[in-house]
């Protein structure tokens, strides 16, 4: 988790789409780069036995709710010694055709 956060961190720092946040400004919605700072949304979740790494990642992302945070992820440690996975999500605010194209 260590290692993973600290390439999120540097990750979010060198993309300023990563650091987007949306602010209420009288009744106007407006996009602010944030500063850099380390990530430390990093959740860490154990995969059930029997289930896709990616059933966790929709999971983890259905309780966030209506966070508008650029980036989101997860940790998820395998059964038994078995191989640990980081998932992904990116808010659509960020995600353009190249993007997608880059991450898909």
């Amino acid at each position: 988790p260590d290692d993973i956060r600290a390439v999120l961190t540097a990750v979010c720092n060198h993309h300023d789409a990563l650091r987007l946040q949306l602010v209420d400004n009288a009744g106007v919605w407006e996009q602010h780069i944030g500063p850099h700072t380390d990530f430390t949304a990093l959740v860490t979740r154990s995969l059930p036995e029997g289930t896709e790494p990616v059933s966790v990642l929709t999971e983890v992302v259905g309780e966030q709710g209506d966070s508008t945070a650029p980036l989101i992820a997860v940790h998820i440690t395998g059964n038994s010694g078995g191989p640990n996975y980081l998932g992904l999500g990116v808010h659509a605010m960020v995600a353009d055709t190249a993007s997608h194209q880059i991450l898909g």
